[in-house]
Protein backbone atom coordinates (compact mmCIF):
# COMPACT_ATOMS: atom_id res chain seq x y z
CA UNK A 1 0.00 0.00 0.00
CA UNK A 2 1.51 3.42 -0.84
CA UNK A 3 1.76 6.11 1.90
CA UNK A 4 0.52 9.63 1.12
CA UNK A 5 2.03 12.46 1.41
CA UNK A 6 0.54 15.94 2.07
CA UNK A 7 1.96 19.97 2.41
CA UNK A 8 0.78 23.16 2.23
CA UNK A 9 3.46 25.67 0.59
CA UNK A 10 4.17 29.39 0.19
CA UNK A 11 6.52 31.78 -0.46
CA UNK A 12 8.75 28.79 -1.50
CA UNK A 13 9.34 25.71 -3.85
CA UNK A 14 9.45 22.34 -3.91
CA UNK A 15 10.95 20.06 -6.74
CA UNK A 16 11.04 16.39 -7.19
CA UNK A 17 13.68 14.37 -8.00
CA UNK A 18 13.83 10.29 -8.72
CA UNK A 19 15.37 9.25 -5.40
CA UNK A 20 11.76 10.93 -3.84
CA UNK A 21 9.61 8.24 -5.56
CA UNK A 22 6.67 9.88 -6.09
CA UNK A 23 4.34 9.17 -9.30
CA UNK A 24 1.33 10.98 -8.61
CA UNK A 25 1.12 14.86 -7.56
CA UNK A 26 -1.74 16.79 -6.85
CA UNK A 27 -1.38 20.49 -6.84
CA UNK A 28 -4.22 23.21 -5.58
CA UNK A 29 -3.89 26.54 -5.71
CA UNK A 30 -5.97 27.22 -2.38
CA UNK A 31 -4.67 31.13 -2.32
CA UNK A 32 -7.75 33.45 -0.86
CA UNK A 33 -6.83 36.30 -3.40
CA UNK A 34 -5.66 35.82 -6.88
CA UNK A 35 -2.14 34.63 -6.55
CA UNK A 36 -0.19 32.55 -8.82
CA UNK A 37 1.48 28.86 -8.54
CA UNK A 38 4.28 27.45 -11.30
CA UNK A 39 4.69 23.64 -12.12
CA UNK A 40 7.92 23.63 -14.44
CA UNK A 41 9.32 20.63 -15.88
CA UNK A 42 12.74 19.69 -17.30
CA UNK A 43 12.05 17.96 -19.94
CA UNK A 44 12.78 18.40 -23.69
CA UNK A 45 10.84 17.34 -26.45
CA UNK A 46 11.41 17.84 -30.05
CA UNK A 47 13.92 20.34 -28.92
CA UNK A 48 11.36 22.44 -27.02
CA UNK A 49 12.34 23.33 -23.37
CA UNK A 50 9.85 23.01 -20.67
CA UNK A 51 8.48 26.32 -19.79
CA UNK A 52 6.22 27.02 -16.59
CA UNK A 53 2.61 27.06 -16.04
CA UNK A 54 0.06 28.99 -13.85
CA UNK A 55 -2.28 27.47 -12.10
CA UNK A 56 -4.76 30.58 -10.80
CA UNK A 57 -6.56 30.59 -7.72
CA UNK A 58 -8.88 27.56 -7.27
CA UNK A 59 -6.97 25.56 -10.28
CA UNK A 60 -6.26 22.08 -9.69
CA UNK A 61 -3.75 20.21 -11.67
CA UNK A 62 -2.29 16.29 -11.45
CA UNK A 63 1.05 15.02 -12.33
CA UNK A 64 0.69 10.80 -12.66
CA UNK A 65 3.22 8.56 -13.92
CA UNK A 66 4.66 4.76 -14.56
CA UNK A 67 8.02 5.41 -13.20
CA UNK A 68 9.15 8.35 -10.76
CA UNK A 69 8.74 12.25 -11.32
CA UNK A 70 11.82 14.08 -12.15
CA UNK A 71 12.53 17.67 -12.72
CA UNK A 72 9.17 18.75 -11.52
CA UNK A 73 8.99 22.00 -9.51
CA UNK A 74 6.33 23.56 -7.72
CA UNK A 75 7.05 27.18 -7.09
CA UNK A 76 4.62 29.76 -5.04
CA UNK A 77 5.62 33.13 -5.02
CA UNK A 78 4.62 34.75 -2.32
CA UNK A 79 3.26 34.51 1.12
CA UNK A 80 -0.62 34.52 0.41
CA UNK A 81 0.15 31.86 -2.51
CA UNK A 82 -1.02 28.85 -0.80
CA UNK A 83 -0.11 25.31 -2.96
CA UNK A 84 -1.41 22.48 -1.31
CA UNK A 85 0.66 19.26 -2.30
CA UNK A 86 -0.80 15.90 -1.96
CA UNK A 87 1.46 13.00 -3.73
CA UNK A 88 1.83 9.31 -3.34
CA UNK A 89 4.41 6.58 -4.46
Amino acid sequence: MAKVFTKQISNTSFALETADGIKYMSVKNSSASAQSITITGTLVVNGVTSAAITLAQGDIVTIASDTPLDGVTITSGGASALADLIATQ
